[in-house]
């Protein structure tokens, strides 16, 4: 095939409309990629933005995550997945107004979750919040249904001790270790 000026010519004329429509495409996508935006958006001081989140298609007004390991009567406790969205795991609902809403799916309906949740067994729990307010380490444990009374309880966040773990404000990123001894 010879590339001169007449056969590209002739190439232009006679893939235009689908050219045109390819620039469409991209041109929408770009202003839709702009109009979702995913830097970061201003939020209070504690609150910080992550990966997995963007400023304008995103329905939560707080999106964090934290790590937590816990180790109970000197073995390892698995974080499990699901809290906060399968209704074993989901004890406490009295922060279901600041979780996500249930929504309609193709063929089903989503439940909601709680704003305290988890979505694998790794030991991260995100929190994922309509509205812009303090959550606390004993938030979760009530979402989860983990009572740890007659138990003694050393913690440490980014490892540092703490000694009211219950009302620790969580943070984004932050690295919560536990301890967890039953009183006999």
């Amino acid at each position: 095939m010879e590339l001169n000026g007449h056969v590209i010519s002739k190439w232009l004329k006679s893939n235009y409309k689908p050219l045109i429509i390819m620039g469409i495409i991209i041109i929408v996508s770009i202003v839709i990629n702009d109009y979702i935006g995913y830097g970061p958006s201003s939020l209070p001081p504690h609150i910080t933005m992550n990966s997995h989140s963007n400023t304008k298609a995103n329905p939560f007004a707080m999106r964090i995550s934290f790590h937590l390991a816990i180790v109970m009567d000197h073995k390892p406790v698995p974080i499990p997945s699901q809290i906060g969205i399968d209704e074993p795991l989901w004890h406490n609902h009295t922060l279901d107004k600041y979780g996500a809403p249930g929504m309609p799916m193709p063929g089903m309906t989503m439940s909601g979750m709680a704003p305290i949740y988890t979505n694998d067994n790794n030991g991260l729990v995100k929190i994922g919040s309509l509205v812009n307010r303090h959550y606390t380490l004993g938030d979760f444990f009530n979402i989860w249904g983990i009572n740890l009374a007659n138990k003694t309880v050393n913690a440490t966040v980014n490892g540092k001790p703490i000694t009211n773990f219950k009302n620790h404000i969580l943070n984004d990123g932050e690295q919560i270790y536990m301890n967890i001894i039953s009183i006999k």
